[in-house]
This record gives C-alpha cells, structure tokens and sequence, in this order.
C-alpha cells in the first residue's frame, strides 16, 4: 500500500492548523456559505475581518464575490480576502486584481512539534501566568491603542473556545515588558500577540515567553504548535526560526478599499 504523497501530507496538516487559528481567534460575528467563511470584528485585525475560502477556486461560486462585498460595505469595511498558499486559487486572484484590489499582508504561517519539554528553549527571564484582565492591562499598556480595541481585544479573548494561557513578563520594578497568549485548539498550541517592548528587545524576553507558551502547551498534551508572522518581520522570524519553528505555509490578502 502507498504512503500518502508529501503535498497531501503538508496541505492536511495546513488544513488542520487553518481551522485550529479560526477557531482560536473568533470573530464577533462569522458565516460560511458556498465555499466562503467570512468574518467581521469592527474592523479589529484582517484575521477577524476577512473572507477565507475554504476549497479550491475551481469549485468556489466567484459569482458570490459580489455578495461577499455586500456583506462588508452593510458593516462598514473594506473587503478583504484572505488567499491561502495550500489551496488553488489562482482564478480567484486574478478576478479580484481585475475588480481592483490590492495584495497587502503577506503573511508566515510557522509550525513546530511538541515531543517533549522545550529544554532546548532556555528561558532568561521569569514567566507568569496571569489572568485574561492583567494581561489585557499589559496589552493596553505596551501597545498604546485606543480604548475601542482593547475593548474589541477583550471581546474576543473573552469569546475564544478551548484552553488560554496568558503569559507576561515584568522587570523589577513590576512594569510589563512583553506578553504573548497561548490557545488550544485540536491539540495545537496557537501563539497570538507574542509582543516584547521596544526597549526590552534582544535580551531574552521574546524566547522566555515562547518557552513558557510550549511547556504549557506539552503539559497540555498537545502535539504541535503554530503561530503567523509578517513575511518583513524579520528579526521576529529569526526569533521564531531560533526556537523551531519552520514555515507550514503562507497566506496573503487582497483588499479593496471602502469607496
């Protein structure tokens, strides 16, 4: 009997991880029709806010291009679709370039294997686990953003299905340097928001909270891990690469904006 070919292997496994990320970072609100999950959060991150098809354009309604657009413009956002590496959509893309929309945030997809406790990720920095609140005033504190997406933040977290971890690291004097949030979804660990204060960055924090995240997350009985990552995030990338993590596959997203 054959063994299953490489790319079906990788696609599964990208396949697996598309939906362990959807499900852990919801939208407030998400339908799924004809092939099309779209996905609105007040306009808070294009992974809440966008449109992913879910099966090879050949068998997608691009005729539903329009209704998806209708969709957005009824919530007051632009309409962004998100095009995964691991599907053919090449049809699809051409369409939309022709209808005027633009490529942004091309984006990593990075996973790991859970075998064991990460030894091989040393932290240099004390760890904790705090609650959901605490690590909601880290985020407001280190990330400046305005107070209607901390709320829109504190919205989602408090919406996510399945077993959180938030993660914070502090300096002496008890001020936040760096958090990251830690879900699990079929036994993936999904990394969310890993962020490090620019004065606290290359001095451990960013590596210690990745191996909090992975012991939690072996302890948890998970198998792999995953997180996504801007294509220019360079030294993120290096971080990430450094502790394990290869790419799984690439998305990107094509976007036209509100008129």
């Amino acid at each position: 009997m054959r063994g299953k070919r490489t790319d079906d292997v990788d696609r599964a496994l990208a396949l697996r991880i598309e939906r362990a990320s959807l499900a852990s970072w919801p939208a407030l609100e998400q339908t799924e029709a004809d092939g099309w999950i779209l996905r609105f959060a007040d306009g808070y991150t294009q992974r809440a806010n966008s449109i992913t098809p879910t099966r090879h354009d050949t068998d997608l309604a691009l005729e539903s291009i329009t209704a998806c657009e209708n969709a957005y413009a009824d919530h007051g956002l632009p309409c962004l679709f998100r095009i995964p590496s691991f599907l053919r959509l090449d049809t699809l893309d051409r369409a939309l370039e022709q209808r005027g929309y633009e490529e942004v945030g091309h984006t990593l997809v990075l996973y790991r294997r859970i075998n064991g406790p990460p030894s091989d990720l040393a932290p240099a920095r004390r760890i904790e686990s705090t609650s959901i609140a605490r690590c909601l005033e880290a985020f407001a504190s280190l990330r400046q953003l305005e107070s209607r997406f901390i709320d829109l933040q504190a919205d989602i977290m408090q919406r996510m299905d399945g077993p959180v971890r938030c993660a914070l690291c502090r300096d002496q004097a008890n001020v936040p340097l760096g958090y990251a949030l830690g879900v699990v979804s079929d036994s993936l660990l999904g990394v969310f928001g890993l962020y490090v204060a620019h004065g606290a960055r290359r001095q451990g924090v960013g590596r210690a909270l990745l191996h909090h995240l992975l012991a939690w997350a072996y302890e948890t009985c998970c198998d792999a891990a995953y997180l996504q990552v801007e294509q220019s995030n360079r030294p993120a990338r290096i971080l990430y690469e450094n502790a394990g993590f290869a790419v799984s596959y690439a998305y990107r997203y094509r976007v036209r904006p509100l008129p």
